[in-house]
């Protein structure tokens, strides 16, 4: 009977074995390098061993750069946290940080502030929760509580590694939530409690609203938005269709029920989450803009800034975003090379990855040079010449005595005999896929290259 081996799974587990392995050794490894190696060397015990050796030997590998101050310190320095400005940003605080996903931005500063919050946790056990759950600094917390609360052991001093510089927004935002979550959540349920009880008082006065178009008939004042005739609807109604319509591409958000008249901007200020409203002031000024008719004026490709370039310079330098573009091609700037140039050096770049991509499904022969991809059976392959190999590790072979025919024995440090030919074509066609394009990119720094790197079933 044939055993489908879970390469995914696998990968994952081979990977995680590394990563634990190389921490203890390497404490102040730059963690996104230590996840590519574990993640290249997943099914090469020999290259990852090599490259062990090589890295004690030589001690070369991208370490975290230390900080001066401290997390709290930098937080306070930075951030003026009030509850009231942080539940109206974040109205759904607890949801939000669930899911939020922008955490390998701050690895080393969540690490820090882990660290200085669990000290009785090794920086090692840190480090693989929060690997676990993807790096989102929220949820890890949430785990190391658990550990904490079943600990009876004193918490013990341990040395704590500093963040990269000064971390963004978000991990401002992340951490006081953290900090703060029983005193914004209990607030949450005061203001829910609140509104509850002046709704009760409203309908009791015969004070209450009703929307035009979900016809909602519990709605405060605060929670009206009217258009320039005075038609009422609430704050969601008005949410929902200028977000649908800036979907669309559109700038100008009617009323809800077709009076002819408009929402203005400014209305629509208290009504839009902030990012969205900032987009949308930026898109009214590049309409303004266009509809000037200004005679030469240029706009840079990577955002929305304009101006009137010297006419003498094939650059044109955004003060914006600090980007130098080509006016020809409104690519990245490739001086000295022609547009040309550029495009035929990416043709072959792409032709490169390519052809690596398909080098990757093909097997050779180590005894004659025979090539071939398996399409069905097991891992242990016969040449027409009579040579044995792997068809994992493709290394020469007596027997089966180099397979593990069993899931148990997964760590065994042995290839599997039976594996699901799609998920090993995709995962060595990607890794062959990214070495390729970090190999053009020390050759060629200035280009940049997109790759389809998963195969489709």
């Amino acid at each position: 009977m044939e055993i489908e081996i879970d390469l995914d799974q696998l990968e994952k587990e081979r990977a995680d074995k590394y990563f634990t392995h190389i921490i203890e050794m390497f404490p102040d490894v730059e963690i996104s390098f230590l996840e590519s190696k574990c993640i290249e060397y997943a099914f090469d015990q020999e290259g990852f061993n090599t490259f062990l050796e090589e890295t004690m030997l030589q001690n070369k590998y991208p370490k975290q750069q230390a900080s001066t101050s401290k997390p709290n310190e930098e937080i306070n320095d930075d951030y003026n946290f009030t509850v009231e400005s942080f539940v109206d940003k974040f109205p759904y605080p607890e949801k939000y940080f669930l899911q939020a996903d922008s955490g390998s931005k701050y690895i080393t500063h969540s690490l820090s502030f882990l660290q200085d919050r669990f000290r009785f946790c090794s920086a090692t056990t840190i480090r693989l929760i929060l690997r676990r759950y993807k790096f989102n600094l929220y949820r890890t917390y949430k785990e190391l509580q658990k550990l904490a609360q079943s600990r009876k052991t004193p918490r013990r001093q341990s040395e704590i590694v500093s963040g990269i510089g000064k971390p963004p927004r978000e991990f401002f935002d992340e951490v006081n939530f953290i900090i703060n979550e029983n005193i914004i959540l209990e607030y949450l349920k005061d203001k829910v409690l609140a509104r509850e009880a002046a709704v009760e008082e409203a309908r009791k006065a015969g004070a209450l609203l009703t929307c035009g178009c979900c016809f909602s008939d519990d709605l405060l004042t605060e929670d009206i938005v009217t258009c320039s005739e005075g038609h009422l609807f609430c704050r969601d109604c008005v949410t929902k269709s200028t977000e649908v319509l800036m979907g669309e591409g559109k700038l100008d958000f009617p009323c809800l029920e077709d009076c002819g008249a408009f929402f203005h901007v400014e209305t629509l200020k208290d009504v839009m989450p902030k990012g969205s409203y900032e987009k949308l002031l930026k898109k009214l000024q590049e309409r303004e803009i266009a509809q000037a008719g200004i005679l030469d004026l240029e706009s840079c490709p990577f955002c929305e800034y304009s101006v009137i370039p010297d006419q003498a310079s094939r650059i044109f330098e955004c003060l914006s975003c600090k980007r130098s573009s080509c006016r020809l091609c409104q690519k990245e700037s490739h001086i000295p090379y022609s547009c040309k140039e550029v495009n035929d050096d990416m043709t072959k770049s792409r032709t490169y990855v390519e052809e690596k991509m398909t080098e990757a499904l093909i097997r050779n022969c180590y005894q004659c040079g025979s090539k071939f991809i398996r399409d069905d059976g097991c891992n242990k392959m016969t040449c027409h010449c009579g040579a044995k190999m792997c068809y994992i590790c493709r290394k020469p072979i007596t027997g089966y005595n180099h397979f593990s025919d069993d899931r148990n024995q997964r760590n065994s440090g042995k290839c599997p005999l039976w594996t699901n030919n799609n998920n090993l074509h995709k995962v060595e066609v990607n890794l062959e896929a990214e070495k390729a394009i970090e190999e053009i990119k020390r050759k060629n720094p200035e280009f940049n290259i997109e790759v389809y790197k998963k195969l489709r079933k």
